[in-house]
């Protein structure tokens, strides 16, 4: 089991891009207090040189953003929907414009909640000197 989660780890490595720089939030499996996600690399490498016993990676993920604080028409009307009775005709429903407007207003304002997940396809190499091997 371990050597097929190995192997697979090794080609999707492999088979990833590989960049030597990367200015947002990176992913390095097991490591830290986040659950292996640092703003930066050099977030990551101060966390390693903080914690002795911590070795620098040569490789972390590059992540991407998720903007989860979003709404839309569907989501409500879906609900409303649901618990209508069983000839309810959403044409019968006012102010939709209106809600959309609303909604549109809110996914602006809320658009900077991001979350973050790996982007398996894209590796940021952390090169020798900043491992300390240099």
């Amino acid at each position: 089991m371990e050597r097929n989660r190995l192997k697979k780890k090794a080609k999707r490595l492999e088979d990833a891009e590989k960049v030597s720089e990367w200015g947002g939030w990176i992913f390095a499996d097991g490591i830290g207090p986040q659950d292996g996600y640092f703003e930066s690399v050099d977030a990551l490498l101060e966390y390693c040189d903080d914690e002795d016993h911590i070795e620098v990676p040569s490789y972390a993920w590059t992540c991407k953003p998720q903007q989860f604080a979003r709404a839309s028409i569907g989501d409500i009307t879906e609900g409303i929907y649901e618990d209508s009775y069983e000839d309810f005709d959403s044409s019968q429903l006012n102010g939709v414009a209106e809600l959309g407007e609303a909604i549109d207003v809110f996914n602006e304002a809320n658009k900077n909640i991001l979350s973050y997940s790996p982007d398996y396809r894209k590796a940021v190499v952390i090169q020798n000197d900043k491992r300390g091997e240099g």
